[in-house]
Formats: structure tokens, sequence, C-alpha cells
């Protein structure tokens, strides 16, 4: 299982766009998280469906039409809205603030945030990873058993990468240029022995 982490977008959008669509066209990636306001993603979602046209028949008829007549970029331009709005499933975007987003992946507890600061200690107790979207660079940092990690804003052309090794049950964090090279990566803590939950 592998999870893309976006960090926010300044806008125009347009970065966010061509990233979104990079990342939609790799197979091997479960989900993609979006850490940025929740308003960026559906407007982006909108644009793309603009230029889809709405339906089938008018998507094929466009593709049609600028197979005759347009350049390469109207090309690229249609195909990438197309797959931005077929794949948007895949696209996951967080609550906003005070909110927060748990996932649970081989027994570790992953918390998702918008901003760090909105975070109390109760939220974290049963996290191994926090992941969160205000940093103004990438981070990773451990404290005891967990580990906190940003990508870091768009702007500076960095993703962030959580993978699970199926065979060894290993759960590890990467930080990604946008060309795909590694800048480097960081083993998360073993799974968690026990949860406990406060009322």
């Amino acid at each position: 299982m592998k999870i893309a982490v976006v960090g926010q977008a300044a806008r125009p959008l347009r970065s966010l766009n061509n990233v979104m669509s990079a990342l939609l066209s790799r197979s091997d990636l479960s989900s993609i998280v979006y850490l940025g306001p929740a308003d960026d993603a559906a407007e982006l979602s909108k644009e793309n469906e603009a230029a889809l046209l709405g339906d089938e028949a008018r998507f094929a008829e466009a593709a049609l039409h600028l197979s005759r007549t347009g350049d390469a970029a109207s090309i690229r331009a249609l195909l990438e809205g197309d797959l931005l709005f077929r794949y948007g499933s895949r696209i996951r975007v967080l609550p906003p603030p005070p909110a927060r987003a748990i996932d649970v992946i081989d027994a570790r507890v992953v918390l998702w945030a918008q901003n760090k600061s909105s975070l109390e200690e109760e939220d974290i107790v049963n996290a191994q990873l926090i992941v969160f979207g205000d940093a103004s660079r990438p981070e990773f940092r451990r404290f005891g058993s967990r580990a906190f990690f940003s990508p870091g804003p768009l702007a500076l052309s960095h993703i962030g990468l959580i993978e699970l090794h199926e065979g060894t049950g290993r759960l590890e964090v990467s930080l990604m240029r946008l060309d795909g090279e590694r800048v480097w990566q960081e083993a998360v803590s073993a799974k968690a022995a026990k949860v406990s939950v406060r009322g």
C-alpha cells in the first residue's frame, strides 16, 4: 500500500492540478491525501469536470476535434482533466481544523491534520504517525514512539509517500521530489501494543 501526501498549494492551482494528474496516472498509489483546504480540491474538481465537458459523448467529440485541429498542450489538458475527473475518488481531503482524520494502517494509528497546532495531547496519545499540513518546510521528527511528518508546501516541489511493505509489515515515510527522486526515507515505529480510550 502506498499513499501519496501532497502539501498545501499556492494559488492559482495549476501546480496542484499538474501534480494530481501525475499522481493519478500511477497505478501503484492506493490514495492521495491533500493536506490543504478542501476548497482547493473542490475547485480543482469543478475545473476538471468542466474540462471533461460533462459526459462521455461530449468528451469523445472534443477528443476527436482536438485530434484533428488541436495542439499537444490542448490534447494533454483534455486528457489530464479526464483523468482527474475519473479517478478523483482516490483523492482525499482533510476536514477543516480543528477536526482531524484517523487511519489504521497495519495496526498503526495515523492521525491527519491540516494544522498541527490544533492537536492536543489526547489527540496524539494513540498515534504512531501524525501527518500535518501547516509546515513551512518538509519535516520529520520523532518523539518517543511517535513520528510527526509534513512534506511542506507544494511550492517547495516535494511530496510525501507513506508505504506499507506487505511482506515485512514495515511502514516507511519518504520525502520525494516531483520527478520521483527520493530525498530521504524513515521507518515508523512498530505496531502499537495497545490502544487506550479516554471518555
